[in-house]
């Protein structure tokens, strides 16, 4: 993956959804129709993340808002950058996290 090697500790650019893409939430997350056509089925945490990639947080604010969403003792940073990893190899990220 993407962040294999990478400093977690370094800043992230602000990730935003890749363009055209179609996101239905739903109780089991969100489905996610990309411009190629294709659905991706996400959980509520990936989802969430997606939802939360507007292009003005980092990942370390991606991850404070879902220590809020989901109730956390800590923020998730590791769990949300390995998502924003995920969901940029998917396709449905617009910016580079490299």
């Amino acid at each position: 993956m993407a962040n294999e090697g990478r400093d977690m500790s370094a800043p992230v650019p602000a990730p935003a959804m890749a363009e055209a893409l179609e996101v239905e939430t739903t109780p089991a997350g969100a489905k996610v129709r990309d411009s190629a056509g294709v659905t991706h089925y996400l959980n509520p945490s990936a989802a969430a993340v997606l939802l939360l990639c507007d292009g003005t947080q980092d990942a370390a604010a991606i991850a404070g808002q879902m220590q809020d969403l989901f109730d956390l003792d800590q923020p998730p940073v590791t769990d949300v950058l390995r998502a924003l990893d995920q969901l940029e190899d998917l396709g449905l990220l617009r910016s580079a996290l490299g």
